[in-house]
């Protein structure tokens, strides 16, 4: 896969207990898709998705009231998708999931 994808256009692909994530830019998206598709059959899933190129890491106070702030976001009808480049380490998660 990682092959036919990266001849398609694709600059990565990665699996995954058989699931293959291709990561593209937005300009090669319907490009590589429809090659891909012509090659293995339609793909489950394929969407257009932001990935951060660089990681914030959030703790304390900030990380309580970032993920307050994207519950809200994705409690909120009119939004779609939410995306974040923050990271939070394990104790973190833990405490905010408590």
């Amino acid at each position: 896969m990682l092959e036919a994808a990266i001849d398609a256009g694709a600059e990565n692909c990665e699996t995954a207990d058989g699931v293959h994530t291709v990561t593209t830019s937005m300009e090669s998206f319907n490009a590589v898709r429809d090659t891909l598709a012509q090659k293995f059959g339609d793909a489950t899933e394929g969407k257009i998705a932001w990935l951060p190129k660089v990681a914030a890491n959030v703790g304390g106070e900030q990380a309580e009231a970032l993920m307050d702030l994207i519950d809200a976001l994705e409690d909120n009808d009119d939004v779609q998708d939410v995306f974040t480049n923050a990271e939070f380490d394990a104790a973190t998660l833990q405490k905010l999931s408590a």
